[in-house]
This record gives C-alpha cells, structure tokens and sequence, in this order.
C-alpha cells in the first residue's frame, strides 16, 4: 500500500513541477499576405502590384512607407505568447552614389488597409478602396495621420 501511495505522490508532485514550467514552441515562419507603399510625392496613388516596395527618403523627395501584412492565424496557436519575431527584408536596389545606411522602424498598424493593385514604380491614380498616402481606403476612409 505504502508502494502505490508513494508513486502517486511522485505522479502528482511531477505533474505540479512540469505545469511550472513554460514548453518553447517550434519556430515558424510566416509570408506576408499583403504588401504596399505609400508615397509622400504621389499621395493619391497606389503601389499595391508591383513585387517591390519602398521605404525611406527619396532622392527626388519625399518620404515612402512600406506596409506589410501578415496573417497569423493558423501559425500561431490561440493564446500563445510570441516573445520575438526577426522581420527578414533584401534590399534589391539601393540610391547610386554608394555611402547610404539604411535603419528602419517598424510600426504596428492597427487598421486595415488595402494592397491595391498600382505598379511598384509610378504607382497608378487609386481606384476605390486601395490604399495611398492619404487614404486607407481610397476615396472614403483617410488615415488618421497621412503617411
């Protein structure tokens, strides 16, 4: 009797230890779903299609915003804690004349917003609900700071 008493105290008193203690989960990684840039230069267009975007001062003026999307859902389990997250980007062109280091930030944005489907390079005069510069959703739902 003292026998099987004994291991159900060791069951319990393993079970109290291992509910102390947090499991790391496996990393994943995730695709953006959705990407754009805003344009300071042209704020009525969208840069939604293209399969680049911008971010930083321009040489001929004004400032650009890349906006990316990422779905969670489906990779990251219902109240899990995400304690880090690495953003990998490439730069594929850089502005001529050498000499510029590139820091970002990142924001979150917390409303949503449409990809749109303007070219990367000029961008396209915004159709209904894509996003610009000026516009969430073009024409109706502006942001709440442009840009």
């Amino acid at each position: 009797m003292k026998r099987r008493q004994c291991f159900r105290w060791l069951f319990v008193l393993g079970g109290l230890f291992l509910s102390q203690w947090e499991i790391p989960a496996a990393s994943v990684s995730i695709q953006p779903i959705a990407d754009t840039t805003l344009q300071q230069s042209y704020p009525d267009n969208n840069f939604g299609d293209g399969t680049t975007f911008t971010a930083g001062d321009r040489r001929y003026g004004g400032a650009t915003r890349a906006l990316v999307e990422f779905d969670v859902a489906g990779h990251v389990p219902a109240g899990a804690t995400i304690d880090s997250v690495t953003l990998t980007l490439t730069v594929s062109k850089a502005p001529s004349g050498g000499g510029f280091n590139s820091v970002f930030d990142l924001h979150r944005v917390l409303d949503s917003w449409s990809e749109g489907s303007g070219s990367d390079m000029r961008g396209a005069l915004a159709t209904a609900n894509q996003s610009t510069w000026n516009y969430r959703f073009s024409p109706a739902t502006p942001w709440s700071h442009a840009g």
